[in-house]
């Protein structure tokens, strides 16, 4: 009977050390399937909008001469520090939807230099700030 009773426990305990219900790496347990799922689905909304934007803010980047060009000096990591469009077209949008991506994706750091207030110009029909 004692020997049923060690055989009993030893077993249980390599059915629980086996990784049923255990969190191991590489192993999916029970459970746990949706939120890899939510995860991979976040990521690529965060992929998704990151290129939204970035294609944004090539769009509105145009001009034909220098006075076509403004300046918006707000940092949005990670899109960048500074950016540069046309005065024909709004930044408000893009401004929500970097402000959106901050929210859902996270939030990061970048190091910005310092803007000497340079006026931007046009050049190749984008607009660039001196230097560029």
């Amino acid at each position: 009977m004692r020997k049923a009773a060690v055989l009993l426990i030893s077993t249980a305990m390599v059915i629980l050390l086996s990784g049923y219900g255990c969190q191991r790496a590489g192993v999916v347990t029970p459970g746990q399937e949706g939120s890899r799922a939510q995860t991979n689905k976040q990521t690529n909304k965060c992929q998704a909008l990151k290129e939204e934007i970035e294609e944004g803010l090539k769009k509105i980047n145009y001009c034909q001469a220098d006075s076509d060009c403004v300046y918006v000096g707000e940092v949005y990591c990670p899109f960048g520090c500074y950016f540069l469009h046309s005065q024909n077209e709004k930044f408000s949008g893009l401004r929500e939807k970097m402000n959106k991506y901050n929210l859902l994706c996270g939030q990061c750091r970048i190091k910005c230099p310092v803007f000497k207030n340079q006026s931007p110009h046009c050049a190749a029909g984008k607009c660039v700030l001196p230097g560029e």
